[in-house]
């Protein structure tokens, strides 16, 4: 009788066991999913609002400001704002300098349920009367972001060299 308790109490101990795995693995499984879900609408939001940001006619550089902002938070808000409009907007103007941004590569740097970090590879075709033909320049940027009020929010914008792209390539 003391060996059938032994052998039902051995086996319940092994089924709680089993449930308990099943159950961690079931909380990691939906973790990672919420993560790659995170990852997958940070990277959509970065990816098209840089190409927003970065793209303006001198006729609407002013008045997408606005809406532009929408895309901000934080210092880096009030920093994008003042370029714009001290240093952007009146040389477009004057210059009638038109820019089309196109985001060519992204990678994620870091990523969580509420901010993540993202190297872009971004190329930038401004025109002008002043050139002939379009002139494109590539560059490396590295976003913050961070999830806000129920969307993805730019915190952070930073040209990086072909040096800082290195070393982010080198920790991954």
């Amino acid at each position: 009788m003391r060996r059938g308790r032994l052998g039902i109490a051995a086996v319940s101990v092994a089924l709680a066991l089993l449930i308990a795995a099943l159950v961690w693995v079931v909380v990691l499984e939906r973790q990672e999913r919420s993560r790659l879900d995170a990852q997958k609408s940070a990277q959509d939001t970065v990816t098209s609002s840089v190409v927003t940001l970065l793209s303006y006619t001198p006729s609407t550089v002013i008045s997408d400001l606005g809406a532009d902002s929408e895309l901000l938070t934080g210092g880096f808000r009030g920093d994008f704002e003042q370029l714009i409009r001290d240093v952007v907007a009146p040389a477009a103007v004057s210059g009638k300098i038109s820019t089309k941004a196109d985001v060519v590569g992204v990678g994620a740097v870091s990523v969580s349920t509420d901010s993540a970090e993202f190297l872009l590879f971004v190329d930038v075709t401004a025109t002008s009367p002043k050139n002939a033909q379009p002139q494109t320049s590539g560059s490396r940027l590295k976003v913050s972001m961070v999830h806000s009020g129920g969307r993805w929010l730019i915190s952070g914008l930073e040209p990086r060299s072909e040096e800082h792209t290195s070393e982010l390539q080198s920790h991954h």
